[in-house]
C-alpha cells in the first residue's frame, strides 16, 4: 500500500502547479508553478494578492521568460522577506 505523502490540500496545490506546467510547456514544475498555483488557493491566494503579488503578476512574468524572485521584489516587505538579496 503506498504511503500518503502529501494532505488533500498539497495534493491539490501540486495538481494545479503540475497542470500549469504542462500548459506552458514545460517539463519540470518549479517554484514559479507552484507560487501560481499559491494564488490560486482559498486561504493563501487573498494573502499573496494583498501583499501585491496577484495570479496575473505571476502568470505574465512567466510568459514573459523572465520569472525570477528578483522581479517580484517590489511586493510587501512580508513578501520580500522571503526574497534572496540582490
Amino acid at each position: 500500500m503506498a504511503r500518503k505523502c502529501f494532505t488533500s490540500a498539497g495534493a491539490e496545490l501540486l495538481k494545479w502547479a503540475e497542470a500549469t506546467a504542462v500548459l506552458l510547456g514545460h517539463s519540470y514544475v518549479g517554484s514559479d508553478h507552484l507560487l501560481l498555483a499559491l494564488t490560486r488557493t482559498e486561504h493563501v491566494g487573498p494573502l499573496l494578492e494583498r501583499e501585491g503579488l496577484s495570479a496575473d503578476r505571476v502568470a505574465r512574468a512567466m510568459e514573459d521568460g523572465c520569472f525570477c524572485w528578483a522581479t517580484l521584489s517590489s511586493v510587501a516587505p512580508l513578501t520580500a522577506a522571503f526574497l534572496p538579496p540582490d
